[in-house]
């Protein structure tokens, strides 16, 4: 019984001691004052801060002009200029997003800049491009009344340089494909040929059509891979190239290294002594064309020296000079033809008689085989004494062609092949030299 009083005591004391003790007063006024004062003054600091930020933003300097060209003036240029912060904030994110200035008339549009600012800033304008594009006037006739016409100006495009801005004055191309044409370029380094922008996602030959006037191509500037240490990763963005192709690529370095030039295709040519004749040393191609890689880099090396646009066809000489006179042409997309000796080819020829290192022959090319005006570039294996390449130059002649230029693996410089090949072309290209 004793147990039960003591825990019934236990637990009403607190209850008891609830009735008797009085609860402490707390004065809450002044607290209540000082989170009111916060209060206020954090609803003024609001309101008045957009304003403040406006009125700091929007000042306008006293200008102190002088000439500039708003591609590349900095940030003290423009406050000289006397625009306010925020309108030298607009036109830096213009610049900062691929826009570009190209005539005066396009500060006008940042629409930050007044017509009263812009009438005070034109007469100093003054715009330097490096070779972004170039204006055409189309001639009209002189007989019709163009008075009340504005004269329609063309822009021809170099689509290695172009940026967002310019490629969006081209007749169908809209913010979307801009994106799409920068990306792709980006993938390649760079166009060169202006029929790659066929391979744009969406573009079209009806839309292509529109364009292909006013774009050209510069080849030069594309930005070429460091093949001996490009990786996988920046490989496989290359919209030409598949994974079975890359992993070749990689691993072909990995056990025998890559050409560091093309001086070393001479680790692959061999000398056969005494061929086809005693005192003849032959330079034999054969066991590049074991390796299919190095075959295409021989290729490419052609086209890396080649004006390509320059060229509409291209004249193999026989036999050897088919070999890589075929595929190139294949690569450029243009025509082959063939320059065989005599009695080898099947229709109505023309003839010209050759010297070679080691006796004579005879030439012959169908007399269809080149249209009058068709540039021509002449290929063969070899450049020796140069005899049976100035018959060939001089059978494209016969039938009224240009001839573009000469190609070879290989010159042997010693017996002064070039020299007799120059007063018909002084564009030789050559890969290795003896």
């Amino acid at each position: 019984m004793v147990l039960l009083f003591f825990v019934s005591l236990i637990l009403a004391f607190p209850f008891c001691y609830r009735i008797f003790d009085e609860p402490e007063q707390y004065d809450l006024t002044q607290f209540q004052e000082e989170i009111a004062a916060f209060k206020a003054s954090a609803v003024k600091r609001k309101k008045n801060y957009p304003v403040l930020r406006d009125r700091i933003e929007d000042r306008v300097l006293d200008p102190d002009y002088f000439n500039f060209d708003p591609n590349t003036a900095s940030l003290s240029d423009w406050h000289k200029l006397g625009l306010s912060q925020k309108q030298i904030k607009v036109v830096r994110n213009y610049l900062f997003k691929g826009g570009k200035f190209y005539k005066k008339e396009d500060l006008r549009k940042i629409y930050s800049i007044s017509e009263k600012q812009y009438t005070s800033l034109e007469p100093y304008i003054q715009i330097k491009l490096d070779k972004p594009f170039s204006i055409i006037h189309r001639k009209l006739p002189a007989n019709k009344d163009y008075s009340t016409r504005v004269e329609k100006i063309n822009l021809v495009v170099e689509l290695n340089i172009a940026d967002s801005a310019l490629l969006e004055q081209l007749p169908g191309i809209g913010p979307a494909f801009v994106s799409r044409i920068i990306r792709f370029r980006n993938r390649l380094g760079g166009f060169y040929r202006k029929e790659q922008l066929m391979e744009v996602y969406g573009m079209d030959s009806l839309r292509y059509g529109q364009l292909d006037k006013q774009i050209v191509v510069d080849a030069s500037l594309i930005k070429k891979l460091p093949i001996n240490a490009v990786t996988f990763d920046e490989l496989r963005h290359h919209p030409y190239l598949t994974f079975k192709q890359i992993n070749a690529l990689i691993q072909y370095r990995k056990q025998h290294g890559f050409y560091a030039s093309a001086d070393d295709l001479k680790k692959v040519i061999r000398d056969i002594p005494d061929f086809p004749k005693p005192g003849i040393v032959f330079k034999d191609m054969t066991p590049i064309l074991k390796d299919a890689k190095l075959c295409s880099e021989i290729i490419e090396a052609f086209v890396s020296r080649m004006d390509t646009d320059a060229i509409d066809v291209i004249a193999g000489i026989e036999s050897r000079g088919f070999l890589f006179g075929l595929m190139l042409a294949n690569r450029l997309q243009i025509p082959f033809v063939p320059i065989r000796k005599q009695g080898k080819l099947p229709a109505k020829t023309i003839q010209e008689p050759c010297e070679l290192e080691y006796g004579s022959a005879i030439l012959e090319l169908h007399i269809d085989a080149i249209i009058k005006g068709q540039r021509v570039m002449i290929h063969d294996d070899l450049l020796a004494t140069g005899g049976t390449v100035s018959a060939a130059t001089r059978l494209v002649q016969k039938l009224e062609g240009v001839v573009a230029g000469y190609s070879f693996v290989i010159s042997l410089d010693f017996l002064n092949g070039k020299e007799k090949l120059q007063a018909d072309s002084d564009n030789i290209i050559t890969l290795v030299s003896y």
